[in-house]
């Protein structure tokens, strides 16, 4: 897979994983009954919960570099998802930096741009770090999965 497939696929995974998880957690949020309270608690208590972070688990294992996974990634722990989807991203340019090295820039629905970079690890192209803008100036993290 080329770097720039390997990026649609992921941007496609993980706004199916908010998706999903959004809209079954807030149609519990919206019904205020004592059944959907009980849904809601299992939800984020118990074996629902733990599903959520291995399905993030595996989207991030599959996708993220050796360097970003060494790092804490917080929606393992948060298990975060956006309404509308954070990761509702589309592709507007890549640039080759060199064989091992791609960066591609998207933009979100708000107008928000972000730029992704990818390295070729053990022959597959990995998502290495996210550029964001922040106050007027770009910042880089590796954290951000």
């Amino acid at each position: 897979m080329e770097a720039k497939e390997v990026l649609e696929k992921f941007i496609t995974e993980m706004k199916n994983f908010e998706e999903f998880w959004g809209a079954k957690i807030q149609h519990l949020l919206n019904d205020r009954s004592e059944e959907a309270l009980s849904q809601l608690q299992k939800c984020n208590l118990t074996e629902e919960r733990e599903k959520r972070r291995s399905e993030i688990i595996a989207i991030q294992d599959r996708f993220l570099s050796k360097k970003a996974l060494s790092l804490k990634q917080d929606r393992r722990t948060t298990l975060t998802y956006q309404i509308p989807p954070e990761y509702n991203q589309v592709i507007t340019s890549e640039r080759k930096i060199n064989d091992k090295k791609y960066e591609i820039d998207v933009a979100l629905e708000d107008g928000e741009k972000k730029t992704y970079t990818l390295v070729l690890e053990e022959g597959a192209w990995k998502i290495d770090q996210m550029a964001f803008m922040y106050y007027d100036k770009w910042k880089k993290s590796r954290q951000l999965f």
